[in-house]
């Protein structure tokens, strides 16, 4: 946990103030509370980013890809990054996809194509008190000293 802590401003301080954020975890809200340490969220507080989270493991392991969740969290970042309306951008990718895996054989794009769209439906917002989460104590040896 210190790590992670030590690392929370490395992380999160290139992201401007209401930028977004993305979990690949398996974790409710609450328990995100419980699991991000202090300095952590005290940082997405004060920046008042957007959350969001995904379990692109399960995703992978639902869609029949095992392990792999490239193509999973590239379909998360169109559709939160706006770079290009959302249906576009998972056209192109599953153009991509048939393109990148035709070889490997119908069986192996279709568990890709169903991954992409897999991912949309399992992305969600995570709600948080920002400015509760901003106020939390930030020298994270005074968290763990606690």
């Amino acid at each position: 946990e210190y790590i992670f802590s030590f690392f929370a401003d490395l992380m999160l301080g290139p992201l401007a103030d209401g930028g977004t954020l993305v979990l690949n975890c398996p974790w409710s809200d609450a328990e995100l509370e419980s699991i991000l340490p202090a300095p952590f969220r005290k940082i997405v507080g004060e920046k008042k980013l957007k959350v969001s989270a995904i379990d692109a493991s399960a995703v992978a392991k639902r869609t029949g890809m095992g392990k792999l969740i490239n193509n999973i969290m590239t379909a998360v970042f169109f559709e939160l990054s706006g770079v290009l309306p959302t249906e576009q951008a998972l056209s192109l990718l599953k153009d991509a996809v048939k393109k990148t895996y035709k070889n490997k054989g119908d069986a192996i794009v279709n568990q890709n194509i169903k991954a992409v769209e897999a991912a949309i439906e399992a992305l969600r917002t995570v709600e948080y008190n920002a400015s509760a989460w901003a106020a939390l104590e930030s020298d994270p040896e005074a968290v763990y000293a606690k």
